[in-house]
């Protein structure tokens, strides 16, 4: 017996690919497992791209979509395609299409939060977007394009859009790691922002150019109808859904459903004047805890500052940290305007949490502090 252990700890200690010629059958199954084991490679969902990744991409010739979702393309007060001279100072990556991330304005102006566009809304948006894009030329279909997304110098609303794409049934969207800072830092080739815009608006649109992206895009709602209308309904909290929330926590129900606020702790932790101007109560939604979104994120300075994502490993010690990344969970994120919510969402699928338990609180505590207590 001890000459048969001595042997199971002598091979114990080899390592797949130390393994000796010969294995005694008493250990032929423990090397089986281990085998099996080591093939099994963990699921990920890839919704990243690094600087160099984008570069290797566009010099292969592949086809993919690539927009600017910066803060200064949001046009509330322009037209689609009307610049000014402020314009003409910017830069973005060559190719890539200036993506206005305030699809639809609130309907409801005294609640400071982005409305959620409706399907018939982002869908026309995409339409005229891809119609003005040179690169579809010989795609026969939006499902394995890859869509990326990247802002200037910020991590900001470039989660809220991939979240906004991933809910109308694209799966293969991404946020560049860095955007343009590091691309520019980088010292990677960048072209003026107004400079292919104004090529578009000058160009003269083939008919059947248009009949095959609305023919594209047609598939596309086909193909995805039920996964769009389950997103839809799941994947999306309104104010009643979160009063219906906090009504089960009061009886100690949704033990593994969590409330997550991102904004930073300061705002958090503060107090609320109710219109009274004597009640003070918490800045917060009830039962929510607090994770401020920046906790994900590092700044880096080089030629340009720019911020990019924690590594894997960092994101997975926090989450842990704070006891949300189990399958079972089911998070709910909010913040101030449905913003920053959406690089918790984010996160956690980069961390291959299910999409399906992620939830964004859409009006999140703006939307919640007018309602329950008419502030605006």
């Amino acid at each position: 017996m001890n000459k048969c252990f001595s042997r199971i700890f002598y091979y114990s200690q080899y390592t797949l690919l130390e393994r000796p010629k010969y294995v005694p059958p008493l250990l032929r199954n423990k090397w089986q497992y281990l085998r099996t084991c080591s093939s099994m490679k963990e699921p990920k969902n890839s919704c990243l791209i690094e600087t160099h990744e984008l570069y290797d991409l566009i010099k292969s010739k592949k086809k993919y979509l690539l927009f600017d979702v910066s803060w200064y393309n949001i046009k509330n007060n322009k037209k689609n395609n009307e610049y000014t001279n402020d314009d003409d100072n910017l830069e973005k990556i060559e190719s890539s299409i200036n993506f206005n991330s305030n699809i639809r304005l609130n309907q409801d102006l005294n609640i400071p939060s982005f409305s959620f566009p409706t399907q018939s809304e982002f869908f026309s948006y995409l339409r005229e977007l891809l119609i003005r894009h040179e690169t579809l030329t010989n795609v026969n279909s939006l499902e394995n394009i890859p869509f990326i997304f990247y802002e200037k110098d910020d991590i900001f609303y470039s989660p809220r859009i991939w979240f906004i794409f991933k809910i109308f049934g694209f799966n293969n969207v991404k946020i560049l790691n860095g955007g343009l800072n590091k691309w520019l830092s980088e010292g990677k080739y960048v072209i003026s922002q107004n400079e292919t815009e104004h090529n578009h608006n000058n160009s003269t649109l083939d008919k059947e150019r248009i009949k095959h992206i609305d023919q594209m895009i047609e598939e596309h709602l086909i193909k995805n109808k039920e996964n769009i209308k389950t997103n839809l309904k799941k994947n999306i909290y309104n104010y009643s859904d979160i009063e219906n929330y906090i009504a089960q926590k009061e009886n100690n129900k949704l033990k593994t459903t969590i409330l997550i606020d991102t904004r930073p702790n300061a705002s958090f932790s503060s107090l609320l004047l109710l219109n009274d101007k004597k009640t003070k109560i918490n800045n917060h939604i009830p039962f929510s805890i607090n994770i401020p979104y920046h906790y994900f994120i590092n700044s880096n300075q080089e030629l340009y500052k720019y911020l990019t994502f924690k590594s894997k490993l960092e994101l997975k010690n926090i989450c842990n940290a704070h006891g949300i990344l189990n399958e079972q969970n089911v998070i709910i994120a909010t913040c101030n305007k449905g913003i920053t919510a959406c690089i918790l969402i984010y996160i956690l699928y980069h961390l291959n949490a299910p999409f399906s338990n992620l939830i964004l609180y859409n009006g999140s505590f703006s939307e919640y502090k007018y309602y329950k207590h008419n502030i605006s």
